[in-house]
């Protein structure tokens, strides 16, 4: 506790040095006083030593702990002092453009005093929030970032119009509207009847103004850069503020959320029911998340209240098509997917909170070594597969569209792998054909192909998104945002390669998951041929070859990665192998499936 107690101190020091800072360059910015530039520069070096040493007791603390909270409120101290000395910084660079200034009048005409104001107020709230856990203290410093936002963007229109009196076109044309009143009047009455005529067209009066010479200080286009820099950075010292209240509500509930995502969160519990606050909750991001949702794992137990759930929230138009998906699955199956529990939209974004289904998904089944319960699932899932696509099939063909689905995640691929695109290369007479020649050959292949039905997708069948709970022996769909209607090979060769890639090598694992891939391997031909799905090989091909090689995006080890992608190569050259023959004709170089 002593490490901490002298956490707290330097941290204490930190805030009130900042502050100090804060004040000075607004003091510099009203007085003028330039001996204020000298102590700001000063002090900037012991606050750059104060976050140097806090950093470094924070990380010998964290290495001598295993209680997780005490982790986290370290943690939260180190991003919030990073933040400080941010401000710290940006306080100089506020300081040292005063020298650009022709004269401190030129900055009185914006509110700039007022966006101090908020800041030291902000600031004066981070200790009492980090010492009482307060999350109103921590959201009033996230909500200080909108507020200096507007009032820069207030400024800043301010600078902008006023840089407009600059424009010698703007004044050639005040100086045109004025012409025809010196033609009727004479020049008293012309300025007069003029002034009244403009009314509220601020910009002209301001002109005409300046024309007249009224405006007895004449300011330069330095002076307005100047100021736009310097309400840059007081606009920036307000991401350092939203910055420092998200760790001081990591340092409360115990995860790192956004201030949306929090507002987004307390809004849908208070949907569901929930009528306590977020100090109630237990909330834990799920990472490795592909979607651009933040997804996490909320407990709740207060005054009869007991949930647990899912949240997730991100762009309203991926979030509400996931309700819509899980809603038309629900009447098809109760049961099989998550019950919502509420669902909330505001400014583009959307969040859910659905139920949490106990159990473990399929991959972690294979990996666990259980024979039996591999057995089982795989017998309720084929089972479960077989009438969702009896039940919903359509007697619509479905075009084939692997090679489109692979065109399109190519670049991401590419920058992860660059090297995962061949040229042609040549050995003698021997040529070996390109990617690119062989995505072409593939191409003109799936344009021949079509799926004889559609069936009802989950659009994301990876093994992770598939529950299966041991209690109720039942499995549940989860993730449901791709789901549509097409060709189950989308799926089965989804599913398939999923088992694939899952990262493990040792001899008893490897084979799990290569008797797994064989055992529903058999299962997607079987209903192929009970479907009369003649051309089932030929685009389980293509499939898998879409499979393999955009798997490899998600694949840092360069040995297995290239694995995956030799054999999305491999399975290519046997359909240009295979030439003009009947699609019904090719068969799967099965072999592929394993590792």
């Amino acid at each position: 506790m002593q490490d901490f107690a002298t956490i707290l101190e330097n941290f204490r020091f930190q805030v009130i040095e900042v502050e100090g800072q804060v004040k000075l360059a607004s003091n510099l910015l009203r007085s003028g006083d330039t001996r204020l530039l000298e102590k700001i520069n000063s002090k900037d070096d012991y606050i750059d030593n104060l976050k140097t040493s806090i950093e470094n007791l924070c990380f010998t603390y964290i290495n001598r702990l295993d209680d997780e909270t005490a982790i986290d409120r370290a943690r939260a101290v180190h991003v919030i002092c990073v933040n400080l000395e941010r401000i710290g910084d940006f306080c100089v660079n506020i300081a040292r453009q005063t020298q650009y200034l022709t004269s401190l009048e030129f900055i009185q005409r914006f509110d700039y005093a007022g966006m101090f104001d908020m800041i030291l107020k902000s600031l004066s709230r981070v200790i009492p929030a980090f010492q009482n856990r307060e999350l109103s203290e921590a959201l009033e410093i996230c909500h200080s970032e909108l507020h200096l936002d507007r009032m820069y963007k207030a400024s800043f229109d301010q600078i902008m119009h006023s840089m407009h009196y600059f424009d010698k076109t703007v004044i050639l044309s005040v100086l045109g509207e004025i012409a025809p009143y010196f033609r009727k009047y004479n020049t008293v009455q012309a300025f007069e009847i003029f002034k009244s005529d403009m009314g509220t067209n601020t910009l002209y009066k301001a002109v005409f103004d300046r024309v007249l010479g009224r405006v007895h200080k004449e300011f330069t286009i330095a002076d307005h850069i100047t100021a736009i820099f310097i309400f840059r950075y007081l606009e920036r010292i307000g991401d350092a503020l939203l910055n420092i209240g998200e760790a001081l509500i990591f340092s409360i509930i115990g995860d790192r959320i956004k201030i949306r995502q929090f507002e987004a969160l307390e809004k849908t519990l208070t949907e569901s029911g929930f009528d306590g606050t977020l100090k109630d909750i237990d909330f834990r991001a799920i990472l490795g998340s592909r979607s651009g949702c933040q997804i996490g794992r909320i407990r709740a137990d207060q005054g009869g209240y007991k949930a647990q759930g899912i949240f997730k929230t991100g762009a309203v138009n991926k979030v509400r098509k996931e309700k819509d998906n899980i809603e038309k699955w629900d009447r098809l199956y109760p049961g099989l997917v998550p019950k919502i529990y509420a669902y909330y939209e505001r400014d583009g974004n959307a969040s859910m909170l659905v139920e949490f289904l106990p159990g473990c998904t399929l991959d972690e089944v294979v990996l666990g070594g259980d024979v039996e319960m591999i057995r089982n699932t795989s017998f309720i899932l084929e089972n479960m597969l077989t009438v969702i696509w009896q039940d919903t099939k359509t007697g619509n063909p479905v075009p084939a569209d692997f090679m489109t689905q692979l065109e399109s995640r190519l670049d991401s691929v590419l920058k992860v792998h660059p090297s995962f695109i061949r040229e042609i290369k040549k050995i003698e007479n021997f040529e070996i054909a390109s990617t690119e020649d062989l995505l072409s050959v593939c191409k003109r292949m799936e344009r021949k192909l079509s799926a004889p039905f559609s069936v009802l997708l989950h659009g994301d069948f990876n093994t992770n998104n598939v529950v299966y709970d041991h209690d109720t022996q039942k499995l549940h769909y989860i993730d449901l945002f791709r789901s549509r209607s097409g060709d189950y090979i989308q799926d089965a060769s989804v599913f398939l390669i999923s088992y694939f890639r899952l990262p493990f090598f040792k001899n008893e694992q490897r084979k799990n998951l290569n008797r797994v891939i064989g055992h529903y391997y058999r299962f997607f031909k079987e209903f192929a041929r009970e479907s009369g799905d003649e051309t089932f090989e030929m685009r389980m091909t293509l499939g898998l070859i879409r499979s393999f090689y955009t798997s490899t995006r998600f694949e840092m080890n360069p040995t297995f990665a290239k694995h995956m992608w030799m054999r999305a190569h491999y399975l290519m050259e046997k359909i240009r192998d295979f030439g003009d023959g009947r699609p019904e004709d090719f068969r799967l170089a099965e072999e592929v499936l394993y590792y």
